[in-house]
């Protein structure tokens, strides 16, 4: 059950910051890597969804880079 109230605070969180801030992808995804690892620290998910988001915004930067994404 407390995976359910991780990930609710994750997107919760990310999209509200997102909003706030720069309004593209790659700002999503990097909120939701920080809320991420404050959940995972907290106990609330398994460590595997934190390299999961990590992995991913990896993924989005390089692609922001090369001009692969569109924001």
């Amino acid at each position: 059950m407390e995976w359910i109230l991780g990930i609710g605070i994750m997107f919760g969180l990310a999209f509200f910051l997102t909003f706030i801030t720069r309004r593209n992808m790659v700002s999503f995804i990097a909120w939701l890597t920080v809320f991420c690892a404050i959940v995972v620290w907290a106990g609330l998910l398994d460590i595997w969804t934190l390299i999961l988001c990590i992995i991913f915004l990896v993924s989005m930067i390089y692609l922001d880079l090369k001009g692969g994404v569109a924001t």
